[in-house]
């Protein structure tokens, strides 16, 4: 399995684009473990990840909160932004990009750290 030996320099976050991917398993992760144990696992090695999920939809609450409570202070997050504001309406007429930063401002300070917001262009 593999482990970081070495420390990262202070201010810099290092991860990656996923932290559920089943093919880490007996690399990455202990080979039976359980996804929702992935995310813990995760960020025992590693200081942030991107939340791929939000680009097919805005996650309810509870799942942030688990994912929170999951993982250590100082976890950061990076969201994508989801496809129908980047694709699907090209920021035009974007209510719901409101409600998506709406969204995780609206938990309790300190709850969930979003560092930054992914976006998404193939064209």
């Amino acid at each position: 399995m593999i482990t970081f030996s070495a420390q990262f320099p202070a201010g810099l976050h290092v991860g990656t684009s996923s932290w559920s991917s089943p093919d880490w398993r007996g690399s990455f992760y202990p080979e039976g473990i359980e996804p929702a144990d992935m995310i813990s696992a995760y960020a025992r090695q590693l200081s942030t990840v991107e939340i791929d999920s939000t680009w097919y939809r805005i996650p309810g609450k509870s799942m942030v909160d688990a994912w929170h409570q999951r993982t250590p202070p100082g976890f950061i997050f990076s969201a994508k932004v989801p496809s129908i504001i980047s694709h699907e309406k090209y920021l035009l007429d974007c209510e719901p990009y409101v409600y998506f930063n709406n969204h995780y401002a609206g938990y309790a300070p300190g709850s969930v750290e979003l560092f930054s917001h992914l976006w998404n262009r193939t064209d």
